[in-house]
């Protein structure tokens, strides 16, 4: 696989996920911030000397924190040539939908690039499906999976391909409750079993680009199934746009 080219971009090119600071520019508001949290972000692993593979880098804090820490690392994510996992309701307009992710997608993807050319990093990108993560990447001492399994149609088959660039430790990081679908509470399973909730909902056409909330327990149990045998788990806290505190759980799987 070839690595993507560097993008010349400007901040009005831009769309951040993540809350940042860089260099000439300052402060710079997003969805999520999770400056000081990154450490429990990737449940306290030792990141230093390790060659990373973070799948779903957004806006890039978290790879350029990890790079801070002494990783080598590769973003990989989905870019406008790539479509996101749309729910195709029947009555909704699904491709409007489609076109529209893939211009907030490329607005993404230039903040990570406005990012890694301020930080002057040395970090890769290279763009793909995260059903077909191309093993010309290599294998990695790390692979990190962080908040997008519920926007999946298939978390198994995202989960299967990320660890088999995996020669060390997964590291998935995930919602502990479908906090901002309606209020939904989670489903109670019967003792003993395991479970997805399935998020759409046909009379209100939404949410149109989730599908899983998929519980700690149930991410576990993924992560056995494919080998990692040692699993950690830490919760934490993470602040959404309007201030809120939302709890995730990181799960580590270890060969």
């Amino acid at each position: 696989m070839t690595f993507a080219p560097p993008r010349d971009v400007t901040l009005n090119d831009c769309y951040f996920y993540h809350t940042v600071e860089l260099p000439e520019l300052g402060l710079i508001p997003g969805e999520w911030d999770i400056r000081g949290r990154e450490a429990d972000y990737v449940g306290g692993i030792d990141l230093s000397g390790k060659r990373v593979l973070e799948i779903g880098s957004a806006s890039g804090h978290l790879c350029f924190w990890m790079e801070k820490q002494g990783a080598e690392v590769v973003a990989y994510d989905l870019d406008d040539k790539h479509e996101w996992d749309i729910v195709p309701y029947k009555k909704a307009e699904v491709a409007a939908v489609i076109e529209q992710r893939k211009q907030h997608l490329r607005r993404i993807n230039n903040s990570w690039w406005l990012s890694h050319q301020k930080y002057q990093s040395r970090a890769k990108m290279a763009y793909g499906s995260v059903y077909n993560v191309d093993d010309s990447l290599g294998d990695f001492d790390i692979v990190t999976v962080k908040n997008m399994l519920l926007h999946l149609r298939d978390p198994f088959l995202a989960l299967h391909r990320a660890a088999e660039r995996c020669r060390g430790r997964i590291v998935v990081t995930e919602l502990t409750k479908p906090f901002f679908f309606w209020n939904q509470e989670p489903i109670e399973p019967p003792s003993g079993q395991l479970y997805l909730q399935f998020l759409p909902r046909a009379d209100r056409l939404e949410p149109i680009e989730s599908w899983w909330f998929l519980p700690t327990a149930t991410i576990i149990e993924i992560l056995k199934i494919l080998g990692f045998e040692t699993i950690t788990t830490n919760l934490h806290h993470q602040t959404f746009r309007d201030g809120q505190s939302v709890e995730f759980c990181t799960i580590v799987g270890q060969r």
